[in-house]
């Protein structure tokens, strides 16, 4: 049974239903792999009931309109029936009547907002010239009851960089593109083609499941894709990943000087660059809690493993750390700390692991500084974004299963995702797979081309550890000479 493909309803105005604007964004659903089913607002008004009953849409999307035009006991009535279906509306500021009726009838019972800078100011009040940091207060104080995401887009391409902010009651998150052309298109051409296909290629993933922060991320690297080289499809070019800053109830000013940096430069990295990896000794990656656990698995050869102590107030801490340190010598093996960078750059570790929350806490200067090898913990696009700036030694993609060895606020990735954040990151950046990697799925995972697979439970709640230790090495490295045998004959 083939699988269905995302679904979107998409409402505009009864003049635009066919016109080449909607062609365009039914032909970036198509490379994305989802179907549109597009109508009219008097269709929608008048039958929206019909339409959730008959076409069972993943979002519904309100493309460019007056907020007139959009029946309010309609749309209150769909989410009231259907409280959990995303719901879209690209705003544009025409009058204040306009602009009355969108922010006191349809804004509560909106998910997303789209616009522009402009229009947004227009919105609130605020100079044409405000700064995203005040713009940020203004909604808050306008809308501070509301809980939806607003997408705006700010671009500025005197410099080539065009930036798109995430807003919400908490956060602010910037999503920062360079444009380098390789020819010599009109940049407002550019400009219309990068707005109209940002919006509906993130209305697009958002179906696909992800969550507001992937969505946007994916719909940066594809509108790039599109307007540098005409290359739509599924965004696998690492190098089309956006620049993330991002602030949460914090202060966004050093985030700003390096937007400031970014637009002189016209450079998407940070020059913090990590020590590499030894390639041939990733593979399986055990992810322990005891020195014990740590010497029985590098005894069976493991050649990359992790200490995972949760308790910070363990008293022999320090110990232990030292003694994981000394047996990843003693058996030639990459030995990563979590969590505890102080003390792995005190004693002198091969390399420290740290989660997303960890790198607005840790220095990151002084670990890259040590020699230390650096891997991170990334749960989609949006991170896996995010940590690429940083250039680490490797990323780590997960959960990819449900796991019960750590509480995980994000859903499982499943293999489907991890095939094409393999892809995405292959020859650029060495990945882990990790999270709910048992015995039997561990061949399945390996094959998605993942440079390393970490397993936790399979090894540590095994009968037989060393034995599930022995056959986990063997079943990578079948993989990967099964990999390597295909590629040569290539």
């Amino acid at each position: 049974m083939s699988k269905k493909l995302p679904l979107i309803l998409n409402v505009c105005d009864p003049g635009l239903t066919s016109n080449s604007k909607n062609q365009t964004k039914n032909q970036i659903f198509h490379n994305l792999s989802s179907h549109a089913k597009t109508v009219s607002t008097d269709m929608f008004n008048t039958q929206w009931h019909a339409l959730l009953g008959n076409y069972c849409p993943d979002v519904v999307y309100f493309s460019v309109l007056p907020s007139s035009k959009v029946n309010i006991e309609s749309l209150k009535e769909m989410k009231n029936h259907y409280p959990n279906l995303l719901v879209v509306f690209t705003f544009t500021f025409s009058d204040e009547t306009e602009a009355n009726i969108f922010s006191e009838n349809i804004l509560p019972y909106i998910d997303i907002v789209t616009s522009n800078m402009i229009d947004i100011n227009a919105l609130v009040g605020a100079s044409v010239d405000s700064k995203i940091t005040e713009l940020h207060l203004l909604l808050k104080m306008k809308h501070s009851s509301l809980s939806c995401h607003w997408l705006i887009q700010d671009g500025d391409f005197s410099v080539d960089t065009w930036t798109n902010w995430l807003l919400d009651q908490d956060s602010i998150v910037g999503f920062h593109s360079t444009y380098l052309f390789s020819d010599q298109r009109k940049k407002t051409g550019i400009q219309s083609e990068t707005s109209d296909g940002l919006y509906s290629s993130f209305t697009c993933f958002l179906a696909h499941g992800y969550d507001v922060l992937d969505a946007t991320t994916m719909a940066k690297a594809y509108t790039k894709s599109a307007a540098l080289v005409g290359c739509p499809g599924w965004p696998l070019q690492i190098e089309n990943l956006p620049l993330i800053t991002s602030c949460i109830n914090g202060d966004y000013s050093k985030k700003i000087q390096m937007l400031d940096s970014l637009k002189e430069t016209g450079q998407q990295k940070t020059d913090q660059s990590f020590a590499k990896m030894d390639l041939d000794k990733m593979g399986l990656y055990p992810v322990v809690d005891t020195i014990d656990w740590l010497d029985l698995i590098l005894k069976q050869g493991v050649k990359i493993a992790q200490l995972r102590i949760k308790n910070p107030e363990d008293p022999y801490l320090e110990n232990k750390i030292q003694k994981a340190i000394a047996l990843g010598e003693k058996h030639n093996a990459q030995v990563f700390i979590n969590d505890y960078w102080q003390q792995a750059i005190l004693f002198g570790a091969y390399g420290v692991h740290l989660g997303q929350g960890d790198l607005d806490i840790a220095d990151l200067s002084k670990i890259q500084q040590a020699g230390l090898r650096l891997g991170i913990s990334t749960h989609g696009y949006y991170e896996i974004a995010r940590a690429q700036n940083i250039q680490p030694s490797y990323i780590a993609l997960g959960h990819i299963f449900p796991t019960q060895t750590k509480d995980m606020p994000s859903q499982p990735q499943g293999l489907n995702r991890l095939n094409h954040y393999a892809r995405l990151l292959k020859g650029k950046v060495p990945t882990v797979a990790i999270g709910g990697i048992s015995i039997e799925r561990f061949t399945d995972v390996a094959k998605t081309g993942v440079d390393s697979v970490a397993v936790v439970s399979a090894i540590t709640k095994a009968d037989n550890p060393e034995e599930v230790t022995t056959l986990l090495l063997s079943k990578f490295n079948l993989v990967k000479a099964e990999q390597t045998k295909k590629s040569v004959s290539i």
